[in-house]
């Protein structure tokens, strides 16, 4: 490899980084919220989702400390139980209500 096939090389690798993290800031450091979808199979069942301001609902970015809060408030005030990362399921109608009126 010549000297400038190196040159060529790490700018094309610089620029990717560029691109890379100009992608993650625009997907991270934007304001996002979690959705609540329920499960059309089992009405009482919702599944976290992420909205960005800019862009569609997605599980993009959901992490576990953004779902401690809501087990841990399931559990105090036992309403609720989480069935796997992102899926919370209720015993009834009014618990499911409670729920989203808390954290929808």
């Amino acid at each position: 490899m010549n000297i400038q096939d190196d040159i060529i090389s790490r700018a094309a690798k610089d620029l990717q980084v560029a691109i890379d993290l100009e992608v993650f800031q625009s997907f991270f450091n934007k304001p996002m919220k979690i959705v609540w979808e329920r499960d059309t199979a089992y009405p009482l069942i919702v599944v976290a989702r992420i909205a960005y301001d800019h862009g569609p609902v997605t599980q993009t970015g959901l992490r576990e400390h953004n779902l401690e809060p809501i087990q841990l408030w399931c559990m105090h005030n036992r309403c609720g139980r989480r069935t796997s990362f992102d899926t919370f399921k209720f015993r009834n109608e009014a618990e499911l209500s409670m729920f989203l009126l808390k954290w929808g």
